[in-house]
C-alpha cells in the first residue's frame, strides 16, 4: 500500500504513457552508453 499523498502530488506518474516514455528515454540512454567513446585529437 502506497502513500495516499503520492498520487495527488505526482499525478503524471500514474499515467501509463509517462512510464512508456520513461522506458523509451532509458533505452535510448543505454544505447548511447554502449557506443564507443569519442576520440579527440589535439590540434596545435
Amino acid at each position: 500500500m502506497g502513500c495516499p499523498a503520492f498520487p495527488d502530488s505526482f499525478p503524471w506518474m500514474t499515467d501509463e504513457d509517462f512510464w512508456r516514455r520513461q522506458i523509451s528515454i532509458f533505452n535510448e540512454q543505454d544505447k548511447l552508453l554502449q557506443e564507443s567513446p569519442l576520440q579527440l585529437t589535439l590540434v596545435f
